[in-house]
């Protein structure tokens, strides 16, 4: 079977790379040094991985969609590790944000 469209949170995935839109699904174990050292890979998460069908380009998801429950979920926030509750860009904690501020610069 070959690549196929793929939706994600009602948004079509499209490569950052090529901009294609078909990719071919994998999961991947997402190894820790501890869980591997004690035998228990089999413990640890896993990501939806999906490949470009046009370039290859890797495009990982942590988080599977729940289809009964669309709400949008906390994410991790990068510099303490809190979670950042849904609907919000600042973490509550430190004040971390992913949000550009206005004089953010974008690179390519």
């Amino acid at each position: 079977m070959g690549p196929t469209k793929v939706v994600r949170g009602g948004t079509p995935l499209t490569c950052a790379h090529c901009s294609g839109q078909t990719f071919w699904e994998r999961s991947a174990l997402l190894n820790t040094p501890g869980m591997t050292w004690l035998g228990l890979d089999w413990l640890n998460e896993s990501a939806e991985v999906f490949v470009c069908g046009t370039c290859g380009r890797l495009e990982w998801f942590l988080f599977v969609p729940d289809p009964d429950n669309p709400e949008p979920v906390a994410i991790t926030c990068l510099s303490c590790g809190k979670l950042i509750p849904p609907a919000t860009d600042t973490c509550l904690a430190c004040g971390w944000t992913y949000a550009l501020g206005e004089d953010a610069e974008v690179r390519d």
